[in-house]
């Protein structure tokens, strides 16, 4: 009797976790990250053109292959919230029914902050990465396993990492290399290289510095987002541990990982080898954030639920508590995001859409990063105020540069104002005073949401002499003037 109630118990928790998840994905507002892939796979004219894109966006075409198949049916958004939907609800079916750990510790996994809502409420290719694994580790004896490898490898550079630790688990399983599988690997690796190597024109919104000692610091400290991914505090998503705590924690994840798995050199030997791969490519190649160390805490499971399955071994008390701990977070930032929107993003869109007068203005965004947020949900495009383009996502073709003094934004505006001929709403962060400086007029705020800093939208009236408009090649075409009569 105590059983069959243990077990309903679980199967309503179950069910709550889960319709909690898809109540946080489809009342989630997506910010730029989300908006700019989708608006990639699906603005772009045709595959050629998505594919030139992803030499300058630094991902794989796997996730963007897939939106773009489901904005042929649903609008940029809500394609969004379907694929997340369906990948929430598969990572759900492998941790609650397939996997080997007892019903508490698959609710204490699924409660998990990477699970639940950083690859579970965020829709990324972190998230179809995080499916694809866990299904690697519940079919890693399956003949079709190398598909799963080949298909992890084209998710991002750290699910790379992964899958080549992925197939490092089966050699060490099997103690032979599979030609199968290596091969599979092997050609996964080398399309994804092929669809996102960068080009030379290519700049990347964040890279690294060249003080060595300073990138391995910040390394550190977003490593210790892998135990510790939020602060328990009300200061939003996105947060690391006070830095010195942090640098500290980020220093013992590798050893803690290893301390899980003491007594075992073979399961100790692949906790550490992903492990320094992800710290040597945040420190020195690659601007690592939670989103990308997060793969550790899903190697974490794979590499417990792999052990049980092998050799019978639950996890121990430092994995136990690990996961507990990243439960809590998980518990944590869904609570905080049930009252306060993710992203400012869909209440400016909804303000705009729901003023006609305004809605028919052009509008610019400053910087140009900020143009998905609006595009996505407003379907036409923007312009990019400082180069004077129309365009629907970031084509990150130009350095990123700080925001302009306050003549040379002038400038801009006045530019703007010549080649629109007509008033126009500017989109940009709300302690952006340049733009007020220069005669825009400041019409709306949106406060701070879990995601990023306030917002503001800005009106910046038209010049009466010049005409002009933006080409599609975000050129400046002037209409022939008419002869005096």
């Amino acid at each position: 009797m105590k059983g069959r109630q243990d077990s309903h118990i679980f199967t309503l928790t179950a069910i709550a976790i889960t319709a909690m998840q898809l109540g946080l994905i489809f009342s989630h507002a997506a910010w730029r990250d989300e908006t700019q892939a989708v608006m990639v796979a699906c603005a772009s004219p045709n595959l050629r053109a998505l594919f030139t894109a992803l030499h300058f966006e630094g991902h794989p075409s796997l996730w963007y292959l897939g939106l773009r198949g489901l904005c042929t049916v649903a609008a940029p958004t809500l394609a969004l919230k379907i694929a997340q939907a369906g990948i929430a609800l598969g990572v759900a079916a492998l941790i609650l029914k397939r996997s080997p750990f007892s019903e508490p510790m698959r609710l204490v996994v699924s409660l998990g902050y990477f699970l639940l809502f950083e690859y579970g409420v965020i829709a990324r290719s972190y998230s179809l990465g995080a499916l694809i694994f866990l299904a690697f580790i519940a079919a890693r004896r399956q003949a079709w396993r190398g598909l799963l490898l080949f298909c992890l490898a084209n998710i991002s550079v750290h699910f790379l990492l992964l899958a080549s630790a992925c197939w490092a688990l089966v050699v060490s399983e099997e103690r032979r290399i599979d030609l199968k599988t290596s091969v599979a690997l092997a050609l996964g690796v080398f399309v994804s290289a092929l669809s996102f190597w960068p080009v030379s024109a290519a700049h990347p919104a964040l890279s690294q510095g060249s003080n060595l000692a300073q990138n391995l610091g910040e390394a550190l400290m977003w490593l210790s987002t892998v135990a510790a991914p939020v602060r328990f505090d009300i200061a939003g998503w996105g947060q690391h541990l006070p830095d010195g705590f942090a640098i500290l924690l980020g220093a013992l994840i590798l050893p803690l990982g290893a301390l899980a798995f003491r007594g075992s050199l073979r399961w100790m030997t692949l906790w550490l080898l992903l492990g320094s791969a992800i710290l040597l490519l945040s420190a020195f190649v690659y601007v690592s954030y939670p989103r990308h160390v997060g793969v550790l805490a899903l190697w974490l499971i794979g590499l417990n639920w792999a052990r049980l399955e092998d050799e019978g071994v639950a996890p121990d008390l430092v994995s136990r508590a690990w996961l507990g701990v990243l439960a809590a977070s998980g518990a944590w930032m869904a609570m905080l995001a049930l009252v306060q929107p993710f992203s400012a993003s869909e209440a400016i869109a909804k303000w705009v859409r729901t003023r006609p007068a305004l809605a028919q203005l052009p509008i610019c965004v400053y910087p140009g990063w900020h143009a998905p947020d609006l595009t996505a949900r407003l379907g036409k495009p923007v312009c990019d105020l400082k180069t004077s383009r129309m365009m629907w996502f970031e084509p990150w073709d130009r350095p990123p540069q700080p925001l302009e003094d306050q003549a040379t934004t002038a400038n801009l505006l006045r530019r703007a104002r010549l080649v629109l001929a007509r008033p126009f709403l500017i989109y940009a962060d709300a302690d952006n005073q340049t733009l007020e400086q220069s005669g825009a007029r400041r019409l709306a705020t949106f406060p701070a949401k879990l995601q990023g800093g306030p917002m503001a939208i800005f009106l910046s009236p038209a010049l009466k002499q010049g005409s002009g408009v933006i080409s599609a090649k975000g050129q400046i075409e002037r209409p022939p003037q008419r002869p005096h009569s």
